[in-house]
Parts: structure tokens; sequence; C-alpha cells
């Protein structure tokens, strides 16, 4: 009697085990264009299944979908920014009874294009996750499900990044030499090679080149728990080349180029919240030799900019139907019978 009752038990945990419920997102990742200010909102879209293998009892069924950020020595760790709640099934006293059968449940979600993109760093972490929940009565335990949501943003077009006019900046230094930095342009994704080109025209001819080094600094700056904000400066990338140019007419070329690495899988697009403002910097030095041995150095600091390459890839790409709704989302209360139940 104690081996059948075992095995009764056995039978039914593992039916009720089969009862499940899921989030189908009509894609993942969400791509605003332009910035916080000037992006138009989008719109989540997908659907909720629950799936009902053993009859049993719900009393509600939610989606919540949720905004959390955390930052370096920030008051909250896990600040809820956002957050939106839809309801398929009110919460009741008396739990509705499911038969066997698939429930489907369409949804629209609208986000603002204000929202910050989803970003994971030592300095901040913004996340967005998607969770559904069908309640159950008594000790049976809750169905659920849980997705995160990959926010992206374009704060500049595709045919502005196509056409983006070249870097050039152009001084003196003290009557005794011209000098050039060009590239062929300011914006860049991060897996993206770097080719600068330098040049140099001395009017002195005491006056050598002896080396370019040129680097890449990521600026982040991120609120403090007093109210002001700390900047934090990372080197990104680096190359040195000894000086060893061709003419061109007057001036003299050297071209360097700065190189993807390892660090480029976390370099972070630019960006501009309330809870992080990341840019980059490049800077090059020219390092100058006299005759007497006296060196000198010409520094030069420009703004370069980092673009989210999923996204530019995204925004590229021509929009695909294949997984879009067949049917407009229905809100109406369900009425409790499964997808082709006939009463």
């Amino acid at each position: 009697m104690l081996k059948h009752l075992i095995i009764d038990i056995g039978i039914k945990s593992s039916m009720w085990t089969n009862n499940s419920i899921n989030v189908h997102l009509q894609s993942e990742n969400i791509v605003f264009h332009g910035t916080s200010e000037s992006a138009s909102g989008q719109m989540l879209r997908g659907s909720v299944t629950l799936d009902i293998v053993s009859r049993t009892k719900i009393s509600s069924i939610k989606l919540i979908f949720k905004g959390i950020a955390s930052t370096l020595n920030s008051k909250q760790d896990n600040d809820v920014f956002f957050q939106k709640e839809l309801e398929f099934l009110r919460a009741v006293d008396e739990a509705k009874d499911f038969l066997p059968g698939l429930y489907k449940y369409n949804f629209e979600i609208p986000l603002s294009g204000e929202l910050p993109e989803s970003m994971h760093s030592s300095l901040s972490h913004i996340r967005y996750t998607i969770t559904t929940v069908a309640k159950r009565n008594g000790f049976s335990k809750n169905l659920k499900d849980k997705k995160e949501v990959n926010i992206q943003r374009l704060s500049v077009s595709t045919s502005e990044i196509e056409e983006s006019q070249p870097l050039f900046k152009f001084g003196e230094l003290e009557s005794e030499l011209a000098f050039c930095l060009f590239a062929p342009s300011a914006i860049y994704s991060p897996g993206d090679d770097i080719p600068i080109k330098v040049g140099v025209e001395s009017f002195k001819e005491d006056t050598e080149v002896s080396g370019i080094h040129g680097t890449i600094h990521e600026v982040a700056k991120y609120p403090t728990q007093d109210g002001k904000f700390k900047c934090k400066r990372s080197k990104i990338r680096e190359a040195s080349i000894n000086w060893n140019t061709k003419s061109c007419g007057q001036m003299w070329i050297q071209p360097v180029t700065l190189m993807a690495n390892k660090k480029s899988e976390k370099t972070v697009s630019d960006r501009e919240n309330h809870y992080v403002s990341i840019q980059h910097e490049l800077t090059i030095v020219i390092t100058l030799v006299k005759q007497e041995r006296i060196r000198k150095r010409i520094v030069i600091r420009t703004s370069l900019q980092f673009v989210d390459s999923n996204a530019l890839e995204a925004a590229k790409s021509l929009p695909c139907y294949d997984d879009s709704l067949v049917v407009p989302p229905c809100y109406n209360d369900f009425d409790g019978y499964p997808i082709g139940f006939n009463q």
C-alpha cells in the first residue's frame, strides 16, 4: 500500500510540472533612432502562452515589464525607473478552472524614446526584464517565465554615418612647425580599426619628429551619493610608431592605425542619460627633437563617436514580418477555454 501511494504521488508531481507558461517576443532587441530628446517610441510586441496539460485552477495571470538600474556609488542597488503591468486574468478570490489546452494572450507595450539603453559595465547596469506569472491557489507552485529585453540606440541616422565628414584638425606651434590630423570619419563602431594620418611641416631645419603616439580613452561620468558627478577615464586603444614618412608636398605624412582589440568587445557606445554619460576621446602626441636634443611634445585632442554596431546592423537591415503577430492583441477578459475548444 505504501509503495502504491509513492507511485501515485510521483505521477501527480510529474503531471503538475508539465503545466507551463512562456513569453514569446516578436524581437528581444528594441532600437531607438535618435537621441533621448528626439527619438520616437517603439512598441514591444509578443504573446504569452499558457500550456495546461493537467487540469488546474488559476487565480490571476500577469505580465510585468521592468527597467532596472544600478550604478557605482548609487543609493539604490536596483532602481526600478520604468514599470508596465498587464493583467490577462484579473486576481479573483475564487480561482478559475483551466482545462487542458493551449491558451494564448497577445500583448503590446509602448516604450518611450527617452528610456536609457541597456548597459552592463563596472560603472552601471541598466537592464529590462519581462516576466509573466500565473498564480495558483493553495500549495501549487506558480507558473512563471522571464526574459531580458535589450534596448539599443542609434543617435545618428545610417545616412549620417555613411556620409560622415572626415575628421580634420590643423594647427601651428610658435612658428616652428605646422601639423594636421586626418581620419576618414569621426563615427565608428567599437569593432572598427581606426586609420589616422598625421602630417608635419617643419619651419626650422633643426627640428625633427621622432615618433607618434595615439590613444583612445573612454570617458564616463556617473552620479555619486552626494549628488555630484564622478569622472573615470579608461584607455581602450593605443598605438606608437617611429617617424618614417613620405613627403607630400611640403607636408610629411605618417600613417598610424588604432587597431580593435579585446577591449573593443567591452567598449560602450556614446550615450547620455540620467545614470551615466559616456564619450570617447582621441589623443595624438607628436614628439619633436632638436639638434640640442631638446624634446617637445605636441598634444592633439579631439572627440570620436562610437555607435552600437548591433543597432547599426538592425537599422540597415530590411524589416522582417515572418514572426509578426497574425491577429491584433485582444485585451478582453478571457472566457476560460483553450484555443480550439468547442463549447
